[in-house]
């Protein structure tokens, strides 16, 4: 479990889509207990979402991870346009 204040650019983080890690964009943090993650999937694709402080218990800030790729995917093939 990880604490939404360890939502820093460039974190490795799981449990924001189930399938892979994602990597922080960025926070904005919306009174002390939302914040408005952007986050990049290992396919380059940006998304954002609201997470509450209900939601720390399925986020975990995955220590010395620099790349992602999900689940069930070819980190080689191309993303489909």
């Amino acid at each position: 479990m990880s604490r939404l204040e360890e939502l820093l650019p460039n974190a490795a983080v799981r449990g924001v889509r189930p399938d892979c890690l994602v990597t922080v964009v960025g926070a904005t943090w919306y009174g002390s207990d939302a914040v408005e993650l952007t986050y990049k999937d290992p396919e380059g694709h940006v998304a954002n979402m609201l997470v509450y402080r209900d939601d720390e218990h399925r986020l975990e800030v995955a220590a010395g991870a620099t790349s992602a790729t999900c689940a069930g995917r070819d980190p080689r093939r191309q993303p489909d346009r």
